[in-house]
């Protein structure tokens, strides 16, 4: 969608160090007056990191509001170093 399209433009733009981990599919929940559409976006990198670029986030990205955030601490088997996996929930509006 043209939500998560502005997501990865403004990710790179922020020039963080963050990686996208994994992408949902949109939710869409119809009311008969107007959609709201849920993102799930999962990013891998450090707390720093995660905290700097969800401030640039919600301070400076138009499309959507942070509505949940999650972050876990997971252990990469292949590499056997832990990693933080920060899961970002946010949603827009549309009629």
């Amino acid at each position: 969608t043209v939500v998560q399209h502005s997501f990865l433009n403004f990710l790179q733009s922020t020039e963080s160090k963050l990686r996208i981990e994994h992408i949902e599919e949109v939710y869409l929940y119809k009311h008969p007056d107007f959609m709201i559409n849920t993102n799930k976006i999962t990013l891998n990198g450090n707390y720093l990191e995660a905290t700097s670029f969800i401030h640039q986030f919600e301070s400076k990205f138009d499309l959507g509001r942070l509505v949940s955030l999650k972050m876990i601490k997971s252990l990469n088997r292949s590499t056997r170093s832990n990693e933080l996996l920060t899961t970002m929930y946010f949603q827009n509006f549309s009629e």
